[in-house]
């Protein structure tokens, strides 16, 4: 109501143009808030799918009501984010159900916020990761979650076996249709940027393999993944 008025007397009161530069930067901070804020809430909701189905997380419904648990946040303000998530691509509402699928792009904005900085919310992705944001962290206690004794030998079992599938891409296209074989190669991608991080998350990366191999076509499945199927 009274910026209009100030803005006449911006440029012949001091205090008026500071009030503005204040004013300007009390409104970035909470929009990057709210940025932050947003990427958290899908990046939480791909890791509730990825949780559900490895294989297939873009498939998995997420329920406003689990987002509101585990944003802390009540259920209008979880479906005003989902809402825009939704208008920004990321997400795919249900009607007028309270839950979402997330959208291929919004997986891939979580893949490049987690593993290059990212560049489809570039506000926010830097202080999320400053933050500790959990960002595809799985828990340990999950029932998807792999437990070993050995990393060393479960992280260089699951590199020769991306290297395997690498070796028969081609013969892999194949035998599968284009849209699974696109993704099947983003996740073999994500895959082996997991396995070369300074401490490689055993639970994720069993995960992410389980989820290659359920794409495979089923005559190459047993040669290509070995001791990793089951």
């Amino acid at each position: 109501m009274v910026l209009h008025p100030l803005e006449a007397l911006r440029v012949k009161t001091p205090q008026v143009a500071a009030a503005f530069v204040w004013f300007n930067k009390i409104m970035d901070r909470l929009h990057n808030q709210h940025q932050l804020t947003k990427a958290k809430f899908l990046s939480r909701a791909f890791e509730l799918a990825l949780e559900k189905d490895p294989a297939k997380p873009t498939r998995v419904q997420v329920t406003l009501e689990e987002m509101a648990t585990l944003m802390d946040i009540d259920a209008a303000t979880a479906r005003r984010i989902r809402d825009e998530l939704a208008q920004d691509g990321l997400v795919k509402r249900i009607g007028n159900y309270p839950m979402f699928l997330i959208e291929p792009e919004g997986r891939r904005a979580v893949e490049r916020m987690h593993t290059e900085g990212g560049s489809t919310l570039p506000t926010i992705v830097n202080q999320y990761n400053a933050s500790g944001g959990s960002i595809l962290q799985v828990a340990t206690g999950s029932p998807n979650a792999t437990q070993t004794a050995n990393v060393g030998d479960k992280v260089a079992e699951t590199r020769a076996f991306t290297e395997r599938v690498t070796a028969k891409l081609d013969e892999i296209e194949q035998l599968i249709a284009s849209e699974q074989f696109v993704s099947l190669k983003a996740d073999l991608e994500f895959l082996k940027e997991k396995l070369d991080e300074p401490t490689p998350r055993l639970p994720l990366i069993a995960q992410l393999a389980q989820g290659i191999i359920s794409g495979l076509p089923s005559e190459l499945m047993g040669a290509l993944a070995g001791s990793l199927l089951g």
